[in-house]
């Protein structure tokens, strides 16, 4: 871990090269952070790998094989996200707000999500609730209460979906 002013509770790492950093019980592998600052986080089998990110709040998640280039998030706030191989280059995200959501091979910016599951998905600005998608990309849609598979749609606002 490369971290900076990171504040840590109950967690543990290994092969960590921090500054200023106050950690316990926090299990990461080959975490790049900046200014990462998390409150009573319990990271359960958190397993890390290249995570670079900037002013990070997190609170119980779970990480798994992700990989990632040049990640630039700032005020990243999750709730028990479960995260399996993410792969995302140049992404730049402000004030990411997620509620238990799991995302498999996402690329994303700027996404105000809660409780989704999304596989394979590209989007920008899209906000939704409850929706669960798989491989859909969309341009421009409004929608309530539908079910879509294999969609292209960009910037688009939803909730209730499947």
């Amino acid at each position: 871990c490369k971290c900076n002013a990171m504040q840590c509770n109950s967690m543990q790492f290994n092969a960590m090269q921090c500054n200023s950093m106050q950690c316990n019980e926090m299990q990461c592998n080959a975490m790049q952070c900046n200014a990462m600052q998390c409150n009573s986080m319990q990271c359960n089998a958190m397993q890390c790998n290249a995570i670079q990110c900037n002013a990070m709040q997190c609170n119980e998640m779970q990480f798994n094989a992700i990989q990632c280039n040049a990640m630039q998030c700032n005020a990243m706030q999750c709730n028990s996200m479960q995260f399996n191989a993410i792969q995302r280059n140049a992404m730049q995200c402000n004030a990411m707000q997620c509620n238990a959501m799991q995302f498999n091979a996402m690329q994303c910016n700027a996404m105000k999500c809660n409780s989704m599951q999304f596989n394979a998905m590209q989007c920008n600005a899209m906000q939704c609730n409850a929706m669960q998608f798989n491989a859909i990309q969309r341009n421009a849609m409004q929608c309530n209460a539908m079910q879509f598979n294999a969609m292209q749609c960009n910037s688009m606002q939803c909730n209730a979906m499947q």
